[in-house]
């Protein structure tokens, strides 16, 4: 039984130092766009992830567009668990949106003690130029 008790602190010690060796980091996302209100045919836009400081890790990254009413319109995932040193940008996106309102949400996840999390989604509300088209009741 005494055994069994110091085996199972020796692992509850390991498992802290673990996660307490885990190194800290901080990374931001953005979104780049040129503007908020656009014509239908020159909307797109394109979202960055950067490191502040620490080590280089892996990083997912995700991004939706949502109409007026939070319907999701559209759905990205430009990077899955891919290395970053510095800096990611992900391809641009040309969506071809109907008129209307529009919001972009982008968000990062990294494989790091990250410290700072307020920095990992941003938002972003635009406009398509347009007569809205009006649904049939």
């Amino acid at each position: 039984m005494r055994k069994l008790i110091i085996f199972l602190l020796l692992g509850l010690v390991y498992v802290y130092i673990s996660f307490a060796q885990q190194p800290s980091c901080d990374y931001k996302v953005e979104i780049i766009a040129d503007g908020e209100e656009f014509e239908k045919e020159d909307f797109k836009w394109r979202m960055r992830a950067t490191k502040i400081e620490g080590k280089s890790t892996n990083i997912t990254g995700t991004a939706e567009i949502e109409d007026s009413n939070g319907k999701t319109v559209k759905s990205y995932k430009p990077w899955t668990s891919q290395s970053i040193s510095k800096q990611k940008t992900s391809n641009e996106y040309t969506p071809n949106l109907k008129p209307g309102n529009y919001g972009i949400t982008a968000e990062i996840s990294v494989e790091c003690d990250d410290t700072n999390k307020d920095n990992n989604i941003d938002k972003k509300e635009i406009k398509i130029k347009g007569e809205i088209e009006k649904a049939n009741n």
